[in-house]
């Protein structure tokens, strides 16, 4: 199962290798399956709950996360590196503040299912990069510290990815 699956290269890498795989998202590339409706949540907790579930792959909007956000002419920074600014810096508002909330609120949602992933013993990946601030998060911490839990660097450029 491939969460925020973008162009869903993944799920059909795998597709292509004869196995069955599901793509859901926040776009029209989502379709019928966007993570922002209810349904289509409650139908990942299912998929990840059945005994044919072999692993959950989470490509996170690195979006407001992105360490290449700073004060250098180009989009300004939306978080900070601190406990209190990861979750958003102070003064932001508009539609700056929205992405961030709507950011804030994809990580609780991913958060909870990995924890169903956990308690369903689903295996889950999860891809950002590697200077990217999703990995300062208090709830991300909490789980690379987390003994099953191992976090591994692969160079995506490197592969065209």
């Amino acid at each position: 199962v491939e969460v925020f699956s973008g162009s869903g290269r993944a799920a059909q890498a795998v597709r292509d290798k004869g196995i069955q795989a599901f793509e859901f998202d926040l776009t029209k590339q989502g379709g019928k399956r966007n993570l922002q409706h209810p349904s289509v949540l409650r139908e990942l907790n299912g998929l990840i709950r059945h005994p044919l579930c072999r692993g959950i792959w989470f490509g996170f909007p690195c979006g407001t996360f992105s360490s290449a956000r700073r004060n250098d002419g180009g989009p300004p920074p939306l978080r900070g590196t601190n406990s209190k600014g990861i979750c958003g810096l102070p003064g932001l508002s508009g539609k700056e503040l929205a992405r961030v909330r709507s950011a804030n609120a994809l990580l609780m949602g991913m958060h909870e299912l990995m924890k169903i992933c956990e308690n369903s013993g689903v295996p889950w990946y999860l891809e950002n990069p590697q200077r990217s601030k999703l990995w300062l998060h208090p709830v991300i911490q909490k789980w690379v510290r987390h003994a099953p839990t191992q976090k591994a660097g692969f160079d995506y450029c490197k592969f065209g990815m």
